[in-house]
């Protein structure tokens, strides 16, 4: 007996019987999932389950249909952005304490630590600047420049420990 479906605006032209309908529907909803799910701030080890649920008209009757549950465990995202907080630094010949601040941000959904480093030989210039020593502090005080108020990094010592959207300068 033919029939029509309606799924998310779309009329679907079912010609055969009830086993026809349910392939045709599956395959309509299948078209229409997306390709990639994502869990957008959900803490891993989050479960999501999940159902689809369609309800059409069959022959002047409405039916509902649902699918089996499937269920998803969030796994863990490891993802940091580091960005540059200083506006530009001017530098002339054997200028010294010439301090950049960047700002490191955990954009996982983990927690992580993070074990930091500077490259100051890149290629590509002939701008090699000799590191201080220590290289790497943190803007402790918040001042969003290189002062005494500020801690020196020292690795596998104080590594900065990042829960997800947390950020260190």
């Amino acid at each position: 007996m033919p029939g029509r479906a309606l799924v998310a605006g779309h009329v679907v032209a079912v010609t055969n019987g009830s086993n026809g309908l349910k392939r045709a529907l599956f395959a309509l909803l299948i078209s229409m999932a997306p390709a990639v799910v994502l869990a957008v701030g959900a803490p891993v080890g989050t479960v999501i389950e999940n159902t689809a649920t369609v309800t059409f008209d069959l022959a002047g009757s409405q039916l509902t249909l649902q699918s089996n549950t499937t269920t998803m465990t969030v796994v863990e995202l490891v993802d940091v952005d580091v960005t540059v907080q200083s506006a530009q630094v001017l530098v002339a010949a054997n200028d010294t304490n010439q301090a950049l601040l960047f700002r490191l941000t955990n954009t996982g959904n983990g927690t992580e630590t993070f074990l930091l480093a500077i490259d100051s030989v890149l290629g590509g210039d002939d701008f090699d600047p000799v590191p201080a020593v220590p290289p790497i502090y943190f803007d402790t005080d918040g001042s969003g420049d290189f002062n005494a108020g500020d801690i020196a990094y020292i690795p596998g010592t104080n590594d900065p420990v990042l829960a997800s959207d947390a950020a260190v300068d």
